[in-house]
């Protein structure tokens, strides 16, 4: 459908302090991501920046969700009901090779249960951690998108990934263990 502006002009980025920006809402967008900053022609500003402003803006966005208490809902397999989820920790990096173009988010969430018809779930598990790697990647255009496909990286980049999640407390290690293990050796 796309944007369309809505008439209140705002001086600054809060995030960022870019100047001159106007609110403008997209028609069909999901619940509470209706309102995009953009500049007067419409533009979406923010999806050019370089990785460190995006980490920068994605940190904040993580933290003022914790402050909220906001939920994550994903859809379920059948696309019946739906998965809510707190975020409860997370570590972002960017690729080494590809620095301006690519980062990671290893995210550490909170199963809440769920709402509607579920295939896989339900209210089973509540409370149970799980832990979810995505990644943000530039397209050729300078825009960002969140990669929704299975993640590449060099090995080392995991293991400091890792380490770095360890370090923050995103992951937490209680000492269980699988009972069953599958060996490809």
């Amino acid at each position: 459908m796309g944007a369309v502006l809505y008439g209140k002009r705002v001086t600054a980025c809060k995030d960022c302090g870019m100047p001159n920006l106007w609110w403008w809402r997209e028609q069909g967008a999901p619940r509470g991501r209706t309102w995009t900053l953009r500049d007067r022609s419409g533009g979406a500003i923010h999806d050019r920046l370089d990785a460190a402003h995006l980490i920068a803006r994605k940190q904040a966005e993580f933290n003022a969700d914790r402050r909220k208490d906001r939920r994550l809902e994903f859809k379920d397999i059948d696309r019946q009901g739906w998965h809510s989820y707190v975020r409860e920790a997370w570590t972002i990096m960017p690729q080494s090779n590809m620095e301006q173009d690519k980062f990671f988010v290893l995210e550490r969430l909170r199963y809440e249960g769920a709402r509607g018809a579920v295939h896989f779930g339900g209210d089973n598990g509540v409370g149970e951690k799980e832990y979810r790697l995505a990644y943000w990647i530039r397209r050729p255009d300078g825009s960002w998108v969140f990669g929704q496909y299975a993640t590449m990286m060099p090995i080392a980049d995991l293991e400091i990934l890792l380490a770095q999640a360890r370090s923050d407390g995103t992951i937490q290690d209680d000492g269980s263990r699988p009972s069953t293990a599958i060996s490809t050796a």
